[in-house]
């Protein structure tokens, strides 16, 4: 055992080179151990003994290294004036990032060339889209409220490019990680708030837009994108996403359709990147399974954060959405569930009324549609619609047949309760048809 200790200690061991040397020492030992249980016996004794013989100092360490920095001759590089110092493709060293800055290619302030270009093109697009609002007027009531909703996502989906995407490029080992980004939620947004033609016009600017944000956000300009179709391909994606985002989730009644919008925004992402692989030289199989993690993100993500602007932020800007409305209409909720049960003549009327009232809107945004002009046009089919309703209301409803209409005397009803019915009943009437009036105005215009 002696011998032993002395030739595991009489070389430089570290701590946790102890359990390898012993184990060593057991297995090629002059005299060799008889059975197993020996030889972890004769271990088991030499792990108590052995201790480290080898430490190392990190201070000493540094300070060594520091002197032979000092020691070493700097080694000068001169270029001249519009010389090439990295070329397209080449994988830039920590020399050349050096030589990028010396050279003032590299600045880390705010470079004022690239902040005006930028600007230059948010104004650009601010201009088109306000000039599209303005003339086509896209927004139903309130048209403000919404336009600031959607102004707001739209913004918030570009910082979230510019903060994100210089994090996942350049994409030199394809995990296509860029496309995973849920630009497409700009658009599905203005599509639930706004007409699908200024949906088109928001996916179409955040595509190009994130696209101008990707390959202008790192300091020198080119290096977030691997190839020259990569840009092109970004800007492609994220508009084809916000494309099919759009249409799917179009004038949704139920959050349903926003699971169909995350399908389409997933199958549009993977399409136009599938394009893009079969023309890439530089394609794998293992590509594919990537293309469909980065198109299964997006639509995840684009269909969840537009969920919670549909719910959340619409309450907050004040403004009432379709999927309310649905809700307020079901025959389940307790307001109808008691005007059913006290009221059931009134009930039923106003069904009636709203039903043909419905229909008079319906042919006249039709007829609006079809004419193609900025007044209200209508047919007569939607003129005896209206009038019909009127009728209605104006017509004296029969006797009640319920706990509100109790008989005072025989053969005669209380005239304050029948007069209470009448005015309210006829008052129903008008006010569903002034609902159904300010909805025509506000779907035909």
């Amino acid at each position: 055992m002696t011998t032993g200790l002395s030739d595991i200690l009489g070389s430089p061991l570290k701590t946790e080179q102890i359990d390898a040397a012993i184990r060593e020492h057991v297995a090629t030992a002059p005299q060799p151990v008889a059975t197993a249980e020996e030889g972890e016996a004769l271990a088991a004794m030499l792990r108590v003994f052995a201790v480290e013989t080898f430490r190392i100092d990190v201070m000493a360490t540094e300070q060594k290294r520091a002197e032979a920095r000092q020691q070493v001759a700097p080694v000068f590089r001169t270029f001249a004036a519009r010389q090439v110092i990295v070329t397209e493709g080449q994988e830039i060293s920590a020399q050349d990032i050096e030589a990028l800055k010396a050279t003032g290619v590299i600045d880390d302030g705010v470079d004022l060339f690239a902040a005006a270009g930028g600007a230059i093109i948010a104004l650009v697009a601010g201009i088109l889209a306000g000039c599209y609002v303005y003339l086509f007027q896209p927004f139903p009531s309130p048209a403000s409220r919404r336009m600031a909703l959607v102004a707001v996502s739209f913004g918030a989906v570009l910082v979230s490019a510019r903060v994100a995407l210089p994090l996942v490029t350049p994409d030199s080992d394809h995990r296509y990680l860029a496309f995973a980004l849920p630009v497409a939620t700009a658009a599905v947004i203005a599509s639930c708030f706004g007409d699908l033609s200024f949906a088109v016009l928001i996916a179409c600017l955040g595509g190009l837009m994130a696209a101008f944000i990707g390959g202008t956000a790192p300091q020198i300009a080119g290096t977030s994108y691997v190839g020259s179709l990569q840009s092109l391909e970004l800007g492609m994606t994220y508009t084809a996403a916000g494309l099919a985002g759009a249409a799917a989730v179009h004038r949704a009644s139920r959050l349903s359709r926003f699971a169909v919008a995350a399908l389409a925004v997933t199958a549009a992402t993977g399409a136009v990147m599938c394009v893009f692989w079969l023309v890439s030289s530089q394609r794998a199989n293992i590509d594919l399974a990537w293309i469909a993690l980065a198109a299964g993100l997006h639509g995840l993500g684009a269909a969840v954060h537009s969920v919670g602007v549909f719910v959340v932020l619409a309450m907050v800007f004040g403004i009432t959405t379709r999927l309310q409305l649905m809700e307020l209409a079901q025959a389940e909720h307790p307001l109808l569930r008691r005007l059913q049960e006290e009221a059931p003549g009134t009930y039923h009327h106003s069904m009636l009324v709203g039903a043909l009232a419905e229909r008079a809107a319906i042919q006249v945004v039709r007829t609006h549609s079809s004419s193609g002009s900025g007044r209200i046009t209508t047919t007569s089919e939607s003129w005896s619609c209206l009038s019909t309703t009127w009728r209605t209301c104006s017509t004296a409803p029969q006797a009640p047949t319920n706990r509100w209409n109790r008989r005072r005397a025989p053969g005669s009803y209380e005239p304050m309760l029948r007069t209470g019915w009448s005015s309210g009943r006829s008052t129903a009437c008008r006010a569903s048809c002034a609902t159904s009036s300010r909805n025509i105005t506000a779907r035909a215009s």
